[in-house]
């Protein structure tokens, strides 16, 4: 500990491996939720949902898609966090 004012401050020094000693890291930490992108289209009865993407990129290339394939209809994406299984 090095002591600067009336402060004490804790000088970590880097292990041969890289890590710092004074950084603790979460091992076993599991995500519990994870988002979803959702293209959903009115067809005249409200918001319905038709697909769903995993990645935002995924998401716009569908969104895309519908509003080619269905130009009648309007279409949007929606983003949804969902629990893990």
């Amino acid at each position: 500990m090095a002591t600067v004012g009336r402060e004490e401050v804790r000088t970590s020094l880097v292990t041969h491996d890289g890590y710092d000693p004074g950084i603790t890291v979460r091992e076993n930490h599991k995500m519990t939720k994870h988002t979803e992108f959702v293209i959903q289209g009115s067809y005249g009865q409200g918001w319905e949902d038709g697909n769903t993407e995993l990645t935002r990129a995924d998401g716009v290339r569908s969104l895309r898609e519908y509003r080619e394939n269905m130009p009648q209809y309007p279409h949007r994406m929606i983003t949804r966090t969902v629990e893990n299984d």
